[in-house]
């Protein structure tokens, strides 16, 4: 292999490869990757939510129903290996109780599971690293943010 060039830009990155062989000739291929996205994927007023990473890196739930089921798995989600993401759960409405992964299985925490509050105006960022080798999600980060 002669070189390997990489080009990135804020909605798309191209990984491009030139192969110089025996004959001289030159010989190139070019890759998508799909998910090198920016922005937030907003969705509000469901009960149940499965998370498609395929849309956005960051997802955001606004609760607007009592016990939402959020969904995150390694089929349906359509995870990268070693990618990180991040899902923001909003509580704004005292009226709307709680919510809950229904995947728990596919879930690692590092130390205990989080709980999502019903205290108004409050979000829940939590931050996923998938791993393919155990089709799974690490938790490496989770926290609450007072909205306003």
């Amino acid at each position: 292999m002669k070189n390997v060039f990489f080009l990135c830009g804020i909605s798309i990155c191209i990984f491009t490869v030139f192969l110089l062989f025996r004959n001289q000739q030159i010989f190139g291929g070019v890759a998508f990757i799909k998910q090198f996205q920016s922005g937030i994927a907003s969705t509000t007023g469901a009960t149940a939510y499965t998370i498609d990473w395929s849309t956005k890196k960051l997802q955001r739930i606004i609760l607007q129903a009592n016990n939402v089921s959020i969904a995150i798995n390694a089929t349906s989600s359509t995870p990268l290996d070693g990618e990180r993401y991040i899902l923001e759960v909003c509580q704004q409405d005292p009226a709307y109780t709680g919510a809950f992964f229904s995947t728990p299985g596919q879930l690692r925490w590092a130390e205990t599971t989080t709980t999502i509050t019903t205290t108004v105006n409050t979000c829940h960022w939590i931050l996923f690293l998938y791993e393919l080798r155990t089709s799974t999600y690490k938790v490496l980060a989770s926290t609450t943010v007072v909205m306003y």
